[in-house]
């Protein structure tokens, strides 16, 4: 992700900012003095000078106006995302009721802030890029509802935006690097992941080419809803694990070479009031998958686990829940900056 988390620099530059649109959501955990459940909100602004993250057309040619084609076949392979600058702090401010709530800006470029005008579904991904964003600004276990995303009908909220100093030569040094970053993570230089209380399944290459013959561009969100945390989590009857015996078959059939699929899953128990429908555990699970479609997660009421397999539901894991365990209400984030999905549940 392309956002930025500013530090006090020497060659300072105000930026204006002109505010678009509002994102209104609520915080999932505590921050500070503020409890779960919090309103909070997203002043989405734009300035020339936020940097630009190069696009070019089949040409070569520096791309000024949008192809929804080609942004959103790059994005889905994650090889282009808007970068985004947030403001220096969250800070306070009061919603039309009177309560307080939390507010900080995020600023783009002028050119993609267009983008974002004539097409809706870029809009909807930026909101979560957005989201990202300020969970990377904030730090520690900040994470925000994405259930609760709404637009209000304003530009703006708490005044107008506040002006951001930033070091440019700085900043447009650190979107370099943070592209570098993606790139090597997205072509597998990052140290292995070590496997906690799980086994190992192989896993098959996924079938990219044949998509690719359709034509069709890959779904950018879960259909239907823009969050990242719906539908991630469902309910299941108990079954049996696809045995290593029906895999290998698999694997032989398709003439595939086996991957590896390593899970990391690590589960502490939370305090109370922790969340606002209280929940028992926090599950972090990690892997060398990269995005949110990238996983299934079940739930097996009968066994008590959490069954998580890739998209392709080839590697599976059975990972053994604490017997208190209700499961009245499971949650799920996945946190792309630090590519786990957050698993809270009762």
């Amino acid at each position: 992700m392309s956002y930025i988390k500013e530090e006090k620099e020497v060659n300072l530059e105000e930026l204006a900012l002109t505010p678009y649109f509002v994102v209104k959501t609520k915080i999932f955990t505590p921050y500070k003095i503020y409890n779960s459940g919090t309103k909070f909100f997203i002043n989405v602004c734009s300035n020339e000078k936020v940097p630009t993250k190069e696009l070019k057309n089949k040409y070569g040619e520096l791309m000024e106006d949008f192809d929804a084609k080609l942004v959103f076949v790059l994005i889905s392979k994650g090889e282009w995302e808007i970068p985004i600058l947030t403001s220096p702090e969250i800070r306070e401010t009061l919603d039309k009721k009177g309560n307080k709530s939390l507010l900080i800006d995020c600023a783009i470029n002028d050119k993609y802030i267009k983008w974002c005008i004539v097409n809706e579904e870029l809009k909807e991904i930026l909101i979560q890029w957005c989201i990202d964003a300020v969970e990377f600004q904030a730090g520690g276990n900040f994470v925000i509802d994405r259930d609760s995303v709404s637009l209000p009908k304003r530009t703006c909220i708490g005044g107008n935006p506040q002006n951001i100093e930033v070091d440019l030569h700085h900043l447009m040094n650190t979107s370099k690097e943070l592209e570098e970053m993606s790139k090597d993570m997205y072509e597998g230089k990052e140290d292995p992941l070590m496997l906690v209380n799980a086994r190992r399944l192989d896993d098959l290459d996924e079938l990219d080419a044949e998509t690719n013959k359709k034509g069709e561009l890959p779904p950018l969100l879960p259909v239907g809803n823009t969050s990242k945390k719906s539908n991630l989590i469902v309910e299941v009857e108990t079954n049996e694990n696809e045995s290593v015996k029906n895999l290998q078959q698999k694997k032989n059939r398709l003439d595939l070479k086996p991957q590896k699929i390593r899970f990391e899953v690590s589960i502490s128990k939370l305090p109370k009031l922790k969340t606002k429908l209280n929940h028992k555990y926090e599950l972090q699970i990690s892997s060398q998958l990269q995005h949110y479609k990238d996983y299934q997660l079940k739930f097996d009421q009968a066994a008590k686990n959490l069954i998580i397999s890739d998209s392709s539901n080839v590697s599976v894991l059975n990972f053994p829940l604490p017997l208190d365990v209700t499961g009245k209400d499971i949650t799920s984030f996945f946190v792309k900056k630090e590519k786990k999905v957050h698993v809270y549940i009762i």
